[in-house]
């Protein structure tokens, strides 16, 4: 979704961090399960397409595993749910990265996971 999309669906622009589009298989592992795909991600957050509908709400603290590039391996996060978007055939979420403490992670180690 590009800029003016985000904005004629009445989201303001808050974005702390550039985008970077990626196509990577997700599994949400906590607190439900589901799969599907990282849309784009920042250094502060990652937004999921899920292939099914899940239960999760704004403020919901999740865990999920991102695919690494190489396929051989998956990067665990945990973040928070800031965002949720429903359209006919799909839902996404835009999950703020945080620390299992719920803090936000230092900038340098969330580029890291972003890899």
């Amino acid at each position: 979704m590009d800029e003016d999309d985000r904005e004629s669906l009445g989201f303001p622009n808050t974005r702390r961090a550039n985008r970077f589009d990626v196509s990577r298989a997700v599994r949400i592992v906590k607190p439900v399960k589901a799969r599907g795909k990282a849309v784009n991600v920042s250094a502060v957050g990652i937004l999921v397409r899920l292939t099914q509908e899940a239960e999760l709400k704004a403020g919901d603290i999740v865990t999920l595993e991102v695919a690494r590039e190489d396929g051989q391996a998956t990067l665990t996060v945990q973040g928070k749910v800031v965002r949720v978007e429903y359209t006919d055939d799909r839902v996404q979420f835009a999950i703020d990265l945080t620390e299992e403490n719920g803090q936000e992670l230092p900038e340098e180690q969330a580029e890291a996971n972003a890899d």
